[in-house]
C-alpha cells in the first residue's frame, strides 16, 4: 500500500471515474470552491490549487466524465467542429459548464518513478478562423484559476506545469477520501456531517466510519437520527448525514466515492446540506474580482453538530458567521437552542464509555446484558453472539 501523496507507479487515467488532479510542477491539487467563472478568455477562478487538507475537501474529488459529443456549436459567427471531450466535474459543477469547452486528456511523459504524466487541454475558437489550444496549467503563486493568460505555456504541453498526475482515489491503494471528526461523544466515538456532490460507500474492512445518519425527527430537545447507511452501505449523493466514526482522523475514517442512482431521502431527512464557504479574492490583469458564495449562519433558525459540557452530542446554536462547506445543518423555525442525538435502532447514543463494556444491546436497543444472541451492540460495535 503506498501513502497518500506519494503516487504509484500503476496510478493512472483509466477512463470515467472518482480521480484526484495534481500539478506535477507546483504539487497542488485541483479543488472546486464556488460555481461561477470569471473568463479572460479562460481563466476559472471557481477552481483553486491547494496543498493542505486534500484528503478530507470533497472539492478535490473529481469525476471525469465523457461527453459524449459529435459537434459543439459557438455562437461567435456559427463555429461548428466535431470535438469529443471530457468533463472534470466536483461540487456540482463542470468545467465543461465553467467554460464551456470541453477538455481533452492526453498522456505526456513519465516522471523519474514511472508514473504517468497527462496533458489537458481544449481548443479555443475566437473566431471562424482563428483558434488555439489551451493548455491547464498551474502558475503558482496565490491561488487561482488553472487555466490563464500564461500564453506560452498555455500553448504547449511540454512544461512542467502543463503536466499533470491523475490518480484513482480508491483507499485500498492508499489514495482515499476521508473525513476528520473532532466532536468526541462519550460513547468514545467521534462525530462530524458531510454532504457532497457524489455518492460513497462506507468500506466494510476499514474500522473508521460506523454509521451515516439523517434527522428523522427534532422536538423536546432531541434530535431522533436514522439510519442512511452502515459498513457495507452506500450513501447517496446530495445526502446530509452526520457520521459516526472510531477515529478523528481522516486517514482512518475513509469512503469510497462510487456512482450511484440512488437519490437521496429527503422526506425522511430534516438535515440540510451546504456544498461551498467561498470568499475568494483574485487579480486578473490588476482588476480584483470577488467570488462569494456563502450561506449566513441565521442563529434563530440553524443548529450545527457540537458537543455539550456534559459530553452529549447533537445539534446547537453556533456564533460562527457561515456554515461550513461540505457540511449539514438542521434549520428549524423557532428553533430550540440544542438538539441532543438520540437513535431509535440501537439505543447506543447515550451510553457512556465506561458502559459499554457492561451492557449489550439487541437491534431494537433493548439491554439484553449478558443474554444476548444472534446480532448484538456491544461497546459501539455489531457483533454475532451465539
Amino acid at each position: 500500500m503506498v501513502l497518500f501523496g506519494c503516487l504509484s507507479v500503476s496510478a493512472q487515467f483509466e477512463g470515467e471515474g472518482f480521480y484526484r488532479i495534481q500539478n506535477y510542477d507546483t504539487k497542488r491539487y485541483i479543488t472546486i470552491v464556488d460555481t461561477v467563472a470569471g473568463i479572460d478568455p479562460v481563466d476559472i477562478h471557481a477552481i483553486q490549487l491547494i496543498t493542505e487538507g486534500v484528503e478530507s475537501d470533497p472539492g478535490t474529488v473529481i469525476y471525469i466524465d465523457s461527453l459524449h459529443l459529435d459537434s459543439v456549436v459557438y455562437t461567435d459567427d456559427v463555429v461548428e467542429y466535431n470535438v469529443k471531450g471530457v468533463d472534470l466535474q466536483a461540487q456540482g459543477i463542470g468545467t465543461y459548464s465553467l467554460l464551456p469547452l470541453p477538455l481533452k486528456i492526453k498522456e505526456n511523459e513519465k516522471d523519474n518513478l514511472g508514473t504517468q504524466l497527462y496533458n489537458a487541454w481544449a481548443r479555443a475558437y475566437l473566431s471562424a478562423d482563428f483558434y488555439y489550444d489551451v493548455y491547464i496549467q498551474d502558475n503558482g503563486g496565490a491561488t487561482n484559476g488553472f487555466l490563464s493568460d500564461d500564453f506560452d505555456a498555455a500553448q504547449s504541453g511540454n512544461y512542467d506545469n502543463t503536466r499533470w498526475y491523475i490518480t484513482p482515489i480508491d483507499y485500498a491503494a492508499g489514495f482515499p477520501f476521508g473525513v476528520n471528526a473532532t466532536v468526541e461523544g462519550e460513547n468514545g466515538h467521534y462525530y462530524t456531517t458531510l454532504y457532497t456532490s457524489f455518492a460513497y460507500q462506507i468500506p466494510e474492512d476499514v474500522e473508521g466510519v460506523v454509521a451515516a445518519y439523517g434527522v428523522k425527527k427534532a422536538a423536546d430537545g432531541v434530535a431522533t437520527l436514522s439510519v442512511i447507511a452502515e459498513k457495507g452501505g452506500i450513501v447517496p449523493a446530495f445526502s446530509p448525514v452526520v457520521l459516526e466514526c472510531v477515529s478523528k482522523k481522516s486517514s482512518v475514517n475513509v469512503l469510497q466515492p462510487v456512482v450511484s442512482d440512488t437519490e437521496a431521502d429527503s422526506n425522511n431527512n430534516l438535515l440540510t446540506g451546504n456544498l461551498f464557504n467561498c470568499n475568494v479574492t483574485t487579480s486578473l490583469k490588476g482588476d480584483k474580482t470577488t467570488h462569494r458564495n456563502q450561506v449566513a449562519n441565521d442563529q434563530a433558525t440553524m443548529r450545527v453538530l457540537g458537543v455539550n459540557s456534559e459530553g452529549k452530542v447533537g445539534l446547537f446554536k453556533s456564533s460562527d458567521e457561515f456554515i461550513a462547506a461540505n457540511s449539514a445543518y438542521l434549520v428549524m423555525e423557532n428553533a430550540e437552542d440544542e438538539y441532543l442525538f438520540s437513535t431509535e435502532t440501537t439505543g447506543i447514543g447515550a451510553l457512556k464509555a465506561d458502559d459499554q463494556h457492561a451492557k449489550t444491546y439487541d437491534l431494537q436497543g433493548r439491554n439484553v446484558g449478558g443474554n444476548g444472541r444472534g446480532i448484538v451492540i456491544r461497546n459501539g460495535k455489531k457483533m454475532i453472539v451465539k
